[in-house]
C-alpha cells in the first residue's frame, strides 16, 4: 500500500514539475515574441523617421535665371537680354513607403509662377537729359512746354519686356532617392523629373521711340525639367515654352496716329481680318534655378 501511495505521490510531483516547466517555457516564448514585436516596431519607427528625413514635406520655392526667346509669325525671333522667375508649389508623392525603398511617383502643383524677361532690340534706357528735365512737384511742363509725362516718354525707352504670371500648374513627377539605403549624408540626395501644364496670363510691352505699347493674352505654357536636391536645397533646369493669342492694348504713352500706335500696331491691324485683331506670340525659355524646400 505504501508503495502505491509513494508511486502516486511521485507521479503527481513529476506531472506538476512538467506542467510548471511547460508554463515556464510558454511564458519565455511569449516574452521572446513580445520582444521581437517590440524590435520590429522600433525598426519600423526608425525607417519611417528615415523616410521622413529623406523625403521631407514636398513644398518648394524656385528662384532662377532664364534664357528667353519670343516671336510671332510676322516678326523675327527676339532673344532675351535677361530673365528671372520665382515659383512656389508642392509635390505630392506616393506611396508613404517608397517603392523598392527609393522611388516615389505623384504630381506637382505650382501655386504661382512669376517671370519677367527683357528682349534685345533698340537703344533703351534713361538718358541724362530726361532725368535733368523731369518736372518737379510745382511744375506741370518741361523746358519745351511738353507735359512732364510726355517729355519723359519721349526720352525714356525701356525696350521690350515680357511679364507672365501663372497659377495652379499641374503635372506628373517621378523622384528617386538612389542612396536611401545608406546611413550617411548621401541618403538625402534625390533626383526628380517632371512635366507640367502651366495656365498663364502674359503681357508683352514695347517702349521705343517715345511710345509705349502693350498686348495681353492667356497663354498655354508647358514645363519639362529635372532637379537634384540634397536635404532642403538643390539645383534644377527646365524648358518652359508655349504660346498665346495676344490682343493689342493700344498706345499707352505717346505713339502714332492710328488706333494701334506706332511700333507693331500695323501687325495687329493686318491680323484683324483673320483672327479678330490677335496674333499668336510664342515663347521658349531655358531656365536654371535654385530650389528650396522648407
Amino acid at each position: 500500500m505504501k508503495k502505491i501511495i509513494t508511486c502516486i505521490v511521485a507521479a503527481t510531483a513529476i506531472c506538476l514539475s512538467a506542467s510548471a516547466q511547460t508554463e515556464d517555457n510558454s511564458r519565455e516564448e511569449q516574452l521572446e515574441q513580445e520582444l521581437d514585436d517590440a524590435r520590429t516596431e522600433l525598426d519600423n519607427l526608425k525607417l519611417k523617421q528615415k523616410y521622413k528625413e529623406i523625403w521631407g514635406k514636398g513644398r518648394y520655392t524656385n528662384l532662377g535665371y532664364a534664357i528667353a526667346q519670343t516671336g510671332t509669325d510676322f516678326d523675327p525671333v527676339e532673344k532675351g537680354k535677361f530673365g528671372f522667375f520665382l515659383r512656389k508649389g508642392a509635390s505630392y508623392l506616393f506611396p508613404g513607403k517608397p517603392l523598392w525603398g527609393m522611388v516615389k511617383v505623384g504630381f506637382d502643383i505650382n501655386w504661382f509662377d512669376f517671370s519677367v524677361a527683357k528682349y534685345k532690340g533698340g537703344d533703351y534706357g534713361f538718358s541724362d537729359e530726361a532725368w535733368d528735365n523731369i518736372v518737379d512737384d510745382d511744375t506741370d511742363t518741361g523746358d519745351d512746354g511738353e507735359s512732364g509725362i510726355d517729355y519723359l516718354t519721349d526720352k525714356l525707352n525701356i525696350g521690350r519686356w515680357g511679364v507672365m504670371l501663372g497659377a495652379f500648374g499641374i503635372g506628373p513627377n517621378v523622384t528617386v532617392a538612389p542612396f536611401s539605403m545608406f546611413n550617411n549624408a548621401a541618403r538625402f540626395i534625390k533626383a526628380s523629373v517632371y512635366f507640367r501644364y502651366q495656365p498663364t496670363f502674359g503681357i508683352y510691352i514695347v517702349s521705343e521711340d517715345g511710345s509705349m505699347e502693350a498686348s495681353y493674352s492667356y497663354c498655354h505654357m508647358w514645363q519639362f525639367g529635372g532637379k537634384i536636391t540634397w536635404k532642403a536645397i538643390g539645383i534644377g533646369i527646365e524648358g518652359h515654352w508655349g504660346q498665346g493669342k495676344f490682343k493689342q492694348l493700344g498706345s499707352l504713352f505717346g505713339g502714332g496716329d492710328d488706333e494701334y500706335g506706332e511700333g507693331y500696331g500695323d501687325v495687329f491691324e493686318g491680323a484683324a481680318s483673320s483672327d479678330g485683331g490677335k496674333i499668336t506670340r510664342k515663347f521658349a525659355n531655358t531656365r536654371f534655378y535654385l530650389t528650396f524646400s522648407f
